[in-house]
């Protein structure tokens, strides 16, 4: 045997050792690794294992205590590492009864039984029943009794005789398929006391066996079977109450789908179809307190469930694996599937008054009870809320009763309380969306939002950009005067003058909108005025208006044109800070409408799935971009020239210009860290963890590359963290230790040769060192005394070592007016 082969079979042998000495403290998913690298390092080379060691991979392949995925992917890949290998000894071949563990399973999810096929044998309990004293045991499915075809007065026969025995391990999936087929025999319809003692002791069962998974995703389709349904909507009994038992297995089936998100899609897709489908069951079930419980606490994948998903695309990777492994084998839809059914299930539903009021309130909650605008982490609150409340507000309105003729009015009174307080983009952004759709649908309360803007205090910046934003929509809108617009227009020019720059520079931006929106629709008050027409001539003529950055294309939605489903559910506004991921896509959707058991008879969407638009707003003004062509073909920038150049604001205070009011935060954090200060501040001799967070605090908020420090244990300080307030998370800081390794190979002392030799490299690379001293005896930079300290502590310093003032290229000296040194 080659050498280099032997050096790979101890490989292999090791590995193999190492994974069956942990045995069942081996992290399972540790170990679909280690797998795959075997399986990978072996395919093709016909390595000889000796007996014991396929032994040894038969024994792992037989874990069963693991989940599911990561045992499926133990037996494939020890299956194609047996494969790619020979036996080193034939006497000790294994047996072809141990290779039965690779035979791949095309769908994992239980198969379904069909009762016409023949009684499987693999179900003893349900074939030896003795029923009565008429009932015989039978072998074939041919003798047995025609009791036995699917019914649910049969299966609740069998139940009771076996004494629930029946529905013992694998017993209660195939009690899910008879029920199934049951009550697909619309002509047999079941007895109301029947169903609710099978469907009870299922979900006896189901809670006895821990909620197996293949199970979860079944019960929602037999629990809200229309036959189901239809028996709910004809009982008459108090002692079998079928519509409270559904009630709470499906908010038993929410709670568990927040920690097993693979059961929010057939839940989903199920009571859409029930509340859509079935006007009764619409009207019994508390569709509106299911709602809340959805948004206040959305499911979400765990940890656990992210690394089972993650094996699934490795079955690839496996030689002489040839079976597809998909998401949908193990378990079903996506999880955007299931977002896009309640999505579509709250746009087509009608919830009486007093629901829709009700969940309005209850998503408003959080917003309503907030205080102050600090930007601190809400849980309690969710974009999903908002979004909900979004497709709500039309309902909430429209169907106001008499004794709520204000209706509008409240709430919009209630939404305007909660723009001062709320400090995240992505949350004012929604709740400014909700307010003009209110607008759209009350004229009256555009009038409303003018006074607001006319009389407000501007020392909420915030809080005043998003009004200008909702009079700009407001006054584009198709049913606004002439009148209105003028007057938008007459406070639009105050703004430009305010002294906070947010306001102004918001105003500056909103200007040429309003007068696109006046020009296109005629509107001679404003177009005729010399005026704003001077302004809008000014405000166009400037660079920083011609090539806009990109945070300003996103504005509020316009409450007629944009409000789609593409555009609430996964818009752009989705990159504002905090930003987060879209639950469904239109993709979700579609796969909904393609269905036709998800189609047939339900009502109307309200609100159409539209397109997602990527230029929301954006006013083109094509002489600016002629004239811009025309200067980048006379200047010859192009590319290198004029792509990387920054593009100037429209004032130059700040940084506001760069973004609005929405922009996202970590988009900002991204554009700082590429223009960081080529500035390296070494602490080393810093030992105080309180005032090492101070530098770390300062290094970050000025854009300094790194940090020194003598050691990284200081990042763990209490006293370090407190003061650095987690700006370590967002700083280079390196450990340049005082001491080194190397002896005393260097120059300066012992205890100070570490950072010595890390100054001498610095400088060589090109650095200038700058010391920094703090003395109670430092003059002031410029004066004679000063130049004279600089040329003398270039050999010597009163508090710095010798050697440390040797290796610096300047030393500043700091006055010290109190006592306390930093040091």
């Amino acid at each position: 045997m080659p050498g280099s082969a032997v050096i790979f079979q101890d490989v292999v042998k090791t590995g193999l050792k190492f994974m069956a000495s942990r045995d069942y403290n081996l992290f399972a998913y540790a170990g679909v690794y280690l797998f795959l690298g075997l399986a990978c390092g072996l395919r093709g080379t016909s390595l000889p294992l000796t007996y014991e060691d396929r032994q040894a991979i038969l024994k792992l392949a037989s874990r069963s205590n693991i989940a599911e995925i990561a045992r499926d992917f133990y037996r494939a890949s020890c299956h194609s590492i047996l494969q790619n290998t020979s036996v080193s000894d034939a006497m000790h071949e294994p047996k072809e009864e141990n290779l039965h563990l690779f035979n791949e399973r095309k769908h994992t999810v239980h198969p379904k039984i069909h009762l016409d096929a023949g009684w499987p044998e693999c179900w003893p309990i349900w074939k030896n029943l003795a029923l009565a004293e008429s009932i015989k045991t039978h072998t074939s499915f041919e003798e047995f009794p025609a009791f036995l075809l699917p019914r649910v007065k049969n299966l609740a026969s069998i139940v009771i005789a076996s004494r629930y025995n029946c529905l013992r391990g694998d017993g209660l999936s195939f009690a899910c398929d008879y029920l199934e087929d049951s009550m697909l025999d619309l002509s047999c319809k079941p007895l109301l006391a029947d169903l609710y003692m099978i469907l009870e002791a299922i979900w006896n069962e189901v809670e006895v066996q821990d909620f197996p998974k293949h199970i979860l995703l079944r019960l929602p389709v037999l629990f809200l079977h229309r036959t189901c349904l239809a028996t709910i909507a004809d009982e008459h009994s108090d002692t079998h109450n079928l519509s409270e038992l559904v009630c709470k297995v499906i908010f038993e089936l929410q709670r568990l789908a927040e920690n097993r998100i693979y059961v929010l899609s057939p839940l989903s897709r199920a009571l859409r179809l029930a509340v859509l489908c079935d006007s009764r069951f619409a009207k019994s079930f508390p569709f509106g307190q299911f709602l809340v419980n959805f948004c206040n606490r959305p499911p979400l994948p765990k940890a656990e469930f992210l690394l089972e998903a993650a094996t699934i695309p490795l079955f690839e990777q496996l030689a002489g694996f040839n079976q597809e492994r998909r998401y949908e084998d193990y378990y079903g839809c996506r999880e955007g599937y299931g977002y896009a059914c309640i999505y579509d299930l709250v746009n087509r539903v009608s919830l009486d008054p007093s629901s829709a009021r009700f969940v309005f309130d209850q998503l408003l909650k959080p917003w309503i009870h907030q205080k102050d605008d600090k930007l601190v982490v809400n849980k309690q609150k969710t974009t999903l809320q908002l979004q909900m409340v979004l497709l709500l507000v039309d309902q909430v309105i429209e169907s106001a009763s008499p004794e709520h003729s204000n209706e509008a009015k409240h709430h919009f009174d209630k939404l305007m309380s909660m723009l001062p307080a709320e400090p995240l983009p992505r949350y004012r952004f929604l709740i400014e969306c909700i307010m003009l759709r209110i607008i759209a649908k009350e004229r009256g309360l555009r009038n409303e939002l003018l006074y607001i803007l006319k009389n407000c205090d501007q020392s909420k910046p915030k809080y005043v950009v998003s009004l200008i934003k909702m009079a700009i929509m407001a006054a584009r809108l198709e049913t606004s005067t002439g009148n209105y617009v003028r007057e938008v227009t007459i406070i639009l020019v105050t703004m430009v003058a305010s002294p906070k720059i947010m306001i102004r520079h918001e105003a500056q931006w909103s200007f040429p909108f309003l007068w696109d929106h006046a020009e296109t629709h005629g509107l001679t008050e404003v177009t005729e005025n010399p005026a704003f027409a001077a302004l809008n001539e000014y405000i166009r003529s400037l660079e920083k208006y011609m090539t806009p950055p990109a945070g300003r294309k996103l504005e509020p939605l316009d409450p007629v044109r944009d409000m789609t489903i593409c555009n609430i559910v996964q818009g752009p506004f989705l990159q504002l800070y905090p930003p987060e991921k879209e639950r469904a896509q239109a993709a979700d959707f579609e796969l909904i409408f393609a269905d036709k058991v998800q189609m047939d008879g339900v009502s109307a969407a309200r609100i159409p799935l539209g397109k997602l638009r990527t230029d929301i707003n954006v006013s083109v003004d094509h002489t600016v971009l002629d004239s811009q062509v025309e200067v980048s073909e006379r200047t010859g920038l192009e590319g290198e020239a004029s792509g990387d150049q920054k593009q100037m604001p429209i004032q130059t205070k700040g940084a506001a210009w760069q973004a609005n009011a929405l922009d996202s935060i970590s988009a900002l954090q991204d554009s700082a860290s590429d223009v960081r200060a080529p500035v390296i501040l070494m602490a080393s001799l810093i030992q105080s963890p309180h005032n090492l967070g101070g530098l770390s605090r300062v290094a970050e908020a000025f854009g300094v590359a790194a940090l020194h420090v003598a050691s990284l244990t200081v990042l763990t300080n209490k006293e370090f963290l407190a003061t650095s307030v987690s700006s370590e998370q967002h700083l280079n800081i390196q450990e340049t230790p005082l001491k080194t390794n190397k002896g005393h190979a260097s120059k300066a002392p012992g205890d100070l040769e570490g950072l010595a030799e890390t100054l001498v490299n610095l400088k060589g690379d090109g650095y200038k060192i700058v010391g920094i001293e703090q003395t109670d005896q430092s003059f002031l930079l410029g004066s004679e005394e000063a130049a004279k300290l600089l040329m003398d502590t270039s050999e010597a310093s009163p508090d710095k070592p010798d050697e440390m003032s040797k290796s610096t290229t300047v030393i500043n000296t700091e006055r010290q007016l109190g006592k306390l040194h930093s040091f």
